[in-house]
């Protein structure tokens, strides 16, 4: 009983995977304004547009699913995991994106994997 229970946890999709992708869309277009001044506009545009598209993409697949836009949503997830690095970063900001790009790529190969 309890192996059918873990099993459904991670073969199904729930509505708390949607939530957690869209709230992580959204702190990551928020994310340049914790690090104040310190923030570049090159910093501010790449983490808007990543995290308008993973937002956007969530409610996407909330009206029809489909796999393109989970590609998407690991790829914008992925880029700002690695923007820290290619755009050369630091300090609270960079660890908010490793965390929020983090979440984001973890949730798509869970969802990618659960559809």
């Amino acid at each position: 009983m309890f192996s059918s229970i873990k099993h459904s946890w991670i073969s199904d999709h729930h509505d708390w995977e949607d939530v957690c992708s869209v709230s992580a869309g959204v702190l990551i277009v928020l994310s340049p304004l914790a690090a104040g001044s310190a923030a570049t506009p090159s910093v501010a545009i790449s983490a808007g547009l990543a995290g308008i598209t993973i937002t956007v993409m969530v409610m996407l697949q909330l009206m029809m699913l489909r796999r393109w836009e989970e590609l998407l949503k690991l790829a914008c997830g992925v880029w700002v995991v690695l923007a820290p690095l290619l755009l050369q970063y630091d300090g609270t900001l960079r660890l908010l994106h490793f965390i929020l790009g983090g979440t984001v790529v973890f949730l798509s190969i869970l969802e990618f994997w659960q559809d």
